[in-house]
């Protein structure tokens, strides 16, 4: 979708004209009846327990951002603090590559692994691969890397995947919308759907209505928030055809007073809220999610004067513009880092799961 189309369909899901989403609520009722011939047409292909390591899918019921992505990299960095060898499978949303699997490198371009496999690459060091068949991507992560647990991110959906567990992340504060599936509310599949799943990570401070509405379904409910970590500048100086990036610590206040924040983002409102919380005066841009920028949208923003700010996940694709466009070298744009603290019910959930699997040395 348009970042118009993406705008629309957050005010007819969750704005207070919501209730219009019951308009197309017959259109909604053909979505689900198809979703679950989809269902259970992957979950006859399924082939029970394949992998010799747990497959833990961390997924949401919900379009849009939830902050999933966050919740990954966080569950890689303290995995790997507990000696715990972790990989990551990905469709690779935003996309496209001409052979799959495909082994994410952290110097890759995100325009053919995807956004979101790029910046967990890059910011865990953790082996990821990508493929619209994320049983192929197990296989290859299996078979080639020395891995005791791998993190599917996003995958609720795609029953073809063995699973040994489910995280379902939930925005706190978007909850389930106007309640209604795809095209008339904003849910992949039914919020009953969260009854079947071993634990719901709600994403920031949750409205009353939102923890109701899950106590029908579970008694798992985990709270988290992604919080901001620091800045980083990014910059090609003058001279060289190299990006530099520098981290700045959020107490000395890099920027102050009025930014332009761009963001290619499923839910780039929490991004500007961030954003004017820690006290930025913040004119927004948005853009479709997993938007692929060229150095005409760089140079458009640049024109306003004002300080350039966006998200980690949208400056995994800024490198190639930066260092490729004259018209931009030693032009800073900086990036506000988020992480999510993985609540440590959470980790007891996983690391339970997760066993030194004599099997792995046969599976190569």
């Amino acid at each position: 979708m348009s970042s118009s189309q993406e705008t629309f369909a957050n005010t007819l899901w969750y704005g207070k004209y919501r209730w219009l989403g019951w308009l197309l609520s017959p259109l909604s009722l053909v979505f689900w009846f198809l979703s679950g011939l989809r269902r259970r047409r992957q979950q006859a292909k399924q082939v029970a327990s394949p992998f010799p390591v747990p497959v833990i899918v961390i997924g949401n019921i919900s379009v849009g951002g939830v902050g999933k992505t966050p919740l990954i990299i966080s569950l890689c960095q303290q995995l790997k603090e507990k000696g715990i060898n972790v990989g990551v499978v990905s469709r690779g949303h935003g996309g496209h590559s001409h052979r799959y699997p495909l082994r994410v490198s952290t110097t890759d371009n995100a325009s053919e692994t995807g956004d979101e496999p790029l910046l967990i690459a890059q910011l865990t060091a953790c082996p990821v691969v990508v493929d619209p068949d994320r049983t192929a991507a197990v296989d290859l992560l299996v078979s080639q890397f020395d891995v005791d647990i791998v993190l599917s991110d996003d995958g609720m959906q795609h029953y073809r995947l063995w699973r040994d567990k489910e995280i379902a992340v939930i925005d706190g504060r978007r909850g389930f919308g106007n309640g209604l599936v795809l095209p008339g509310g904003p849910l992949r599949e039914t919020s009953s759907r969260l009854a079947s799943v071993d634990a719901v990570v709600v994403n920031g401070e949750p409205a009353s209505d939102v923890l109701k509405h899950l106590a029908s379904y579970t008694n798992r409910v985990m709270l988290s928030r992604v919080q901001p970590i620091q800045w980083r500048k990014l910059e090609c100086p003058h001279g060289q055809n190299t990006l530099k990036q520098i981290a700045v610590t959020l107490d000395d206040n890099p920027l102050q007073g009025r930014v332009l924040a761009f963001a290619g983002i499923g839910n780039p409102g929490r991004f500007y809220s961030t954003l004017r919380r820690i006290g930025l005066s913040v004119d927004e841009k948005s853009f479709a999610d997993h938007y692929h920028y060229c150095a005409s949208d760089i140079l458009t923003m640049a024109e306003l004067g004002l300080p350039l700010v966006t998200t980690a996940k949208d400056a995994v694709k800024l490198a190639p513009i930066l260092e490729s466009t004259q018209e931009l070298i030693g032009l800073p744009i900086w990036v506000l880092d988020v992480g999510m603290k993985v609540p440590d019910n959470l980790l007891d959930v996983i690391v339970g799961n997760v066993e030194k699997d004599e099997q792995k040395s046969n599976y190569k």
